[in-house]
């Protein structure tokens, strides 16, 4: 491969590959798509190449992935079924059921109001803004001892990236559809005002079905109040309070259950430590190679 490539495009390369695999044993579209993610590979080699080039280059590298993020993610819902042919619902339902005596979704019910649904939809609709901003202060800094490289800004995306991929493979092994759609007893709650209109437009728009376990809006969450918390304390606080107001509306709305809550901590923190173990040698590995290939 090129040396310009640095982790997140070689995982990205590798996962392209793999849902093209996907695709052509399953038979759904695998030409078409196998066509479509060639195509994304030239961009993402083409990115790596401009970004030695011009800051504009580098811009569209380091930030490629968030068009990523929504993108695999709407794609791997297209093929929930494929390696599991029935969604796995009933499980997670009936663990909980055992755990708790109640499905915390059926308990969140009981303060269902329009004024409560307003304030757990502000904290929903928070999650859309928060990989942007953290990530682009992360990118505007500079790092201690004059670092160049935005080292936080890339460890995030690494982060999230490696976080993806972990929570692609669950979906497809272990797919679920959410207690909107499989809970029987559960009843939407009634809508507030303006933040739960944004979250009905968004998931009108960009919802899909399937990809519940685990929450990534939790993990992601949870990974830009990581970072915030090491290097912008100031806003780390905020980001906290949005977290927990991420984790409970995911339930009281019906869009995950507890159990998808508590899998997006846990892979959050997996990936939090595989890139830590990961990006050291990575990254010294990195700088030797645009040392030696100007």
């Amino acid at each position: 491969m090129p040396p310009n490539l640095n982790l997140v495009d070689r995982l990205y390369l590798a996962y392209l590959a793999a849902m093209a695999v996907l695709a052509i044993w399953s038979g759904r579209s695998g030409f078409g798509l196998a066509l479509a993610h060639l195509a994304i590979a030239i961009l993402i080699l083409l990115l790596a190449k401009s970004s030695t080039r011009s800051s504009t280059g580098r811009f569209l590298h380091a930030w490629y992935p968030l068009a990523m993020f929504i993108f695999s993610f709407e794609e791997v819902v297209r093929y929930s079924l494929v390696l599991a042919p029935h969604w796995q619902d009933f499980r997670i339902i009936a663990f909980e059921q055992r755990i708790f005596g109640i499905s915390p979704n059926i308990w969140f019910m009981r303060f269902a109001s329009r004024p409560f649904s307003e304030f757990m939809d502000a904290g929903y609709f928070s999650y859309y803004p928060l990989f942007p901003v953290v990530a682009g202060l992360l990118y505007a800094r500079k790092d201690k001892g004059g670092d160049k490289e935005r080292r936080p800004f890339r460890v995030l995306v690494l982060r999230a990236v490696v976080m993806y991929l972990i929570s692609f493979a669950i979906y497809l092994t272990f797919p679920l559809e959410g207690p909107r759609r499989a809970l029987p007893e559960f009843q939407v709650p009634p809508p507030g005002w303006l933040f739960s209109w944004l979250v009905r437009i968004i998931q009108a728009g960009a919802g899909v079905h399937g990809n519940a376990l685990p929450s990534s809006h939790v993990a992601l969450a949870l990974l830009c109040a990581i970072s915030a918390q090491r290097h912008l304390p100031r806003l780390a606080p905020i980001l906290w309070f949005s977290l927990s107001l991420i984790c409970f509306g995911a339930v009281y709305d019906g869009y995950h259950y507890f159990s998808d809550v508590l899998a997006g901590i846990l892979v959050a923190l997996t990936s939090a430590a595989i890139t830590r173990l990961m990006f050291d040698p990575i990254y010294r590995f990195e700088q030797h190679i645009a040392a030696t290939h100007p």
